[in-house]
């Protein structure tokens, strides 16, 4: 990942959004989620991070870890309708 320092972005950079969506559809779970996982410590308030881990986590059928995680997304998302998916 090529994460900028916690405070010198407010988000992500756009590459490392999308290695986590390719790691995902690849079904790389356990990379996917240390990503996601990375991503979520650095940028506390990105949406998509928390979504991305929830996610991942439903994939590996981790559902009583999945549903926290999904529930902070959609609070930081409720325009999202993925997030209630």
């Amino acid at each position: 990942m090529k994460t900028a320092l916690a405070g010198s972005s407010p988000e992500p950079v756009q590459q490392d959004v999308d290695h986590l969506v390719a790691l995902f559809s690849a079904r790389r779970y356990p990379e996917a989620e240390a990503a996601a996982r990375q991503m979520i410590e650095t940028w506390p308030r990105y949406g998509f991070g928390w979504k991305a881990l929830g996610s991942v986590l439903a994939a590996l059928q981790r559902f009583d870890e999945a549903l926290p995680v999904l529930q902070t997304s959609i609070e930081m998302l409720p325009r999202d309708a993925q997030a209630y998916s």
